[in-house]
């Protein structure tokens, strides 16, 4: 796990939230060293997730092998949605300069 990952975790525990939605290309790249786009990372405790489309399957699971790569389903929000629900998550918390409202509600 890299540094940033670290640091980003700690704020998570220091904030009592469970996970969070990274959106913005930038921050991703940052994060996981990813650059494809249509992309999201969510980040958990345990876990760091790859969202993406299935233009970048082969590349996203072949070198990023520390995240877990999910490109099944038709667009970000339900990929996301699926993961905190399927995990439980409680407290997810968002960028939200990069995530619209609208496009928050389908994580809710």
């Amino acid at each position: 796990m890299n540094n940033h990952l670290k640091k980003l975790r700690s704020i998570l525990r220091k904030k009592n939230l469970d996970s969070i939605i990274i959106s913005n290309a930038t921050n991703i790249l940052y994060l996981s060293g990813f650059n494809g786009l249509d992309s999201y990372l969510l980040v958990t405790f345990k876990d760091c997730f790859l969202l993406t489309d299935s233009r970048y399957k082969e590349e996203a699971e072949s070198a990023f092998s520390d995240f877990k790569v999910i490109t099944e389903g038709k667009n970000l929000y339900q990929k996301a949605a699926s993961v905190i629900e399927k995990l439980k998550l409680k407290k997810t918390a968002f960028e939200a300069s990069s995530l619209s409202v609208k496009d928050k509600s389908h994580i809710e």
